[in-house]
């Protein structure tokens, strides 16, 4: 068994040393000889595992208003691909030698991590114009140590960055201000955005399908979804958890459902979610670690857990129909502040977070909800967003003005508009 699994991974090296030789070769070819180019946009998300983001979303634009233009979604997810061929949406596996032959005529790469989102190895291709569309502005500065961070090495040889304001420009080039020039930025919006103020039919559809599957009437959807802590880099921060208040009951959480007609759902950061069960991670209620008491709060018949292959495991699919959300840091409530509902904070581990991490902007000044420190503290917020009086702060409107240049649904075609624009491969729209 030992020497099957060892020759699979020579295998896997060998094959992955061979993709990288031919696209490195076959991208400087491309380079050098313009006609070998086809009108063949690749697109990309989450080092090609998951179908997602502001690719996802740009990518189903271009491929309805685009005729002119081939788009394709590279995944290494089989599932992925057999669920995009099988919506007759045009997929490839980045891993496969039968796609390098597409990915050299390319005229452009759109992704949201990096060139891992669309390649099966780390290399951005001269020979076409490689755009981040991004993947959110986290307000933790995320520090570290050294002239050169690992984030500015990933983003050479990347043309331009999607953003959705100057202002997150700013603090965008202020973090990394040797890695990035000014005007590689496309002030455009989020691709993603365009379905959380529009949401399509099909969504209302199978939302309303989900709500008649459920045992109890709803009224409100929250939703609790905290950032991702990574405390095997950090020195102070430890793991996530939930609800990290003394007083914190279950029994009491059950009750206010209820009396509210209020549906939970729990939403971990995707890292999180995978990591969790292997490391265990601790959890401050009187439960073995932080999947244990998940469990428990899931037994609830108001609370829903949402894991990596949930039906709303895409946060834009949950969104528009959230009426609070409850977080700590996360950029989530970056976007959700442009639907002006209730936000509640949980900034629990504030100081540790702060000293590993930094924030971006000052967190407190620019706050757009109130935050809690018990769980007392946290039912009252509630109460009062349930009840529909105003919890948001009046920082919440500057902060969204801050952050959003646009409040409207039309990121996608600003963002196409803008790469097209910008591209010197030039890529035909079909106008």
């Amino acid at each position: 068994m030992q020497m099957v699994i060892r020759q699979e991974g020579v295998g896997n090296l060998f094959k992955k040393i061979l993709l990288y030789i031919l696209l490195r070769v076959g991208f400087h070819f491309a380079a050098h000889v313009p006609h070998l180019k086809d009108e063949i946009v690749v697109f990309g998300s989450a080092q090609g595992q998951n179908y997602t983001g502001n690719s996802r979303y740009l990518y189903e634009y271009v491929l309805e208003h685009e005729s002119s233009v081939e788009p394709i979604w590279m995944t290494k997810d089989s599932e992925v691909f057999r669920k995009l061929r099988a919506e007759n949406k045009p997929a490839a596996k980045s891993g496969s030698l039968r796609s390098v032959p597409r990915l050299i005529r390319a005229q452009a790469f759109l992704f949201t991590h990096s060139s891992l989102d669309v390649l099966p190895v780390h290399l951005y291709p001269v020979s076409a114009l490689n755009v981040h569309l991004g993947h959110g502005h986290p307000i933790k500065y995320d520090r570290k140590p050294g002239p050169v961070s690992k984030y500015e090495q990933k983003r050479d040889g990347i043309d331009y960055f999607v953003v959705e304001s100057e202002f997150l420009r700013d603090v965008h080039r202020e973090r990394y201000p040797a890695a990035i020039s000014e005007d590689q930025y496309l002030i455009t919006g989020y691709p993603r955005n365009d379905v959380l103020l529009d949401p399509p039919l099909k969504w209302h559809e199978e939302w309303g399908v989900f709500l008649q599957e459920q045992q109890c009437e709803i009224d409100q959807i929250m939703l609790y979804a905290p950032t991702q802590r990574q405390p095997a880099e950090t020195e102070a921060t430890d793991t996530v958890d939930i609800f990290p208040f003394d007083d914190f009951d279950i029994g009491t959480l059950e009750r206010v459902l209820d009396e509210t007609s209020t549906f939970l759902f729990l939403k971990l950061h995707p890292s999180d979610i995978r990591r969790m069960k292997e490391s265990h991670y601790p959890t401050k209620h009187d439960h073995k670690d932080l999947c244990a008491f998940i469990e428990e709060l899931s037994e609830l018949e108001r609370v829903e857990y949402v894991s990596n292959n949930h039906q709303f495991s895409d946060p834009n699919r949950l969104l528009p129909f959230v009426d609070v959300l409850v977080t700590d840091y996360s950029s989530i409530y970056h976007d959700f502040l442009l639907l002006d509902r209730p936000i509640l904070f949980i900034p629990y581990d504030y100081d540790e977070f702060e000293s590993d991490f930094g924030f971006g902007y000052d967190y407190y000044k620019n706050l757009p909800g109130p935050t809690a420190e018990t769980f007392e503290e946290f039912l009252e917020h509630f109460n009062s967003a349930v009840q529909g009086q105003k919890v948001n702060s009046d920082q919440g409107e500057k902060l969204k003005n801050k952050l959003h240049q646009f409040h409207d649904s039309g990121s996608c075609q600003r963002t196409w508009e803008a790469i097209c624009g910008v591209s010197e491969t030039a890529i035909n729209r079909g106008d």
